[in-house]
């Protein structure tokens, strides 16, 4: 499969995930492959190819912290409607009739973004590193194949200095779409997950 992407609708790149890992494809990344393709469909095939000049962009998921509190808020005013029909404020019951299909949508996301990364062995952590602990202040990261491989993306092909900021610089589509430069995280000498390019973090 031949793939350039700058994201799409959640479900929709879940199943077809679901189908690349399933059918055993091949991947080959064109220009671009960004926030739902780079979370589900990206790391689901066999072989990820990413072309010269060509970038896999993150952005967030399901279990970013704005959306896991939503979640754990929501679920905590579903629990205080077992107690009685006083339990809620009326702002509270606003919120649940207004937020239900978003945050019951979110959880049926989580359940299968669960299943299809416990059968690649993926580290879900990936989807959020550009935002826990601290916010760098785009709206996309890259890794290095050495730290997608540490993070259970494994079977990468890329040019030999992807994601370097000569690299970057060629992706005008890339640059546009995050926001600016994207951050590179990779492994120092020890493994431990780290900025490859000095872009000033802000603090959550």
């Amino acid at each position: 499969m031949i793939i350039f992407s700058t994201g799409g609708e959640i479900f929709s790149a879940l199943k077809l995930g679901h189908w690349v890992r399933e059918h055993g494809l091949d991947l080959r990344v064109r220009t671009l492959c960004m926030s739902a393709c780079a979370n589900y469909v990206f790391p689901a095939a066999n072989r990820k190819i990413i072309e010269r000049g060509a970038l896999v962009i993150w952005h967030g998921g399901i279990e970013q912290k704005d959306v896991r509190e939503g979640i754990a808020y929501y679920d905590a005013l579903l629990a205080k409607t077992k107690i009685g029909d006083n339990a809620l404020t009326s702002s509270e019951k606003e919120f649940l009739t207004n937020n239900q299909i978003k945050y019951e949508s979110a959880k049926k996301i989580r359940l299968m973004q669960a299943e299809l990364f416990s059968q690649l062995g993926i580290d879900e952590y990936i989807t959020r590193l550009g935002q826990e602990p601290i916010w760098y202040k785009v709206d996309g990261w890259t890794a290095t194949i050495e730290l997608m491989n540490k993070m259970g993306i494994k079977n990468v092909e890329a040019n030999p200095n992807y994601a370097s900021p000569n690299y970057l610089k060629r992706n005008l589509i890339a640059n546009i779409q995050s926001g600016g430069e994207p951050v590179v995280f990779g492994l120092d000498s020890a493994g431990k997950i780290v900025t490859l390019n000095q872009i000033p973090p802000e603090p959550q």
